[in-house]
């Protein structure tokens, strides 16, 4: 079974791809990685409020 969904992903995905994978494939994890991103910076710059606060 392992083995089927390996072959499976090692076959093309067509021409349009250009050995990239398709947007919406990738598009979730953009998604997470931009939230978690958009995350430390709000953390780091409330914190930076504190610290440099006279």
């Amino acid at each position: 079974m392992k083995i089927d969904l390996v072959l499976r992903a090692a076959q093309p995905r067509g021409p349009q791809t250009y050995g990239f994978a398709p947007v919406a494939d990738y598009l979730p994890w953009i998604l997470i990685t931009g939230g978690i991103a958009a995350l430390v910076v709000t953390l780091v710059f409330s914190r930076a409020d504190y610290v440099t606060s006279d």
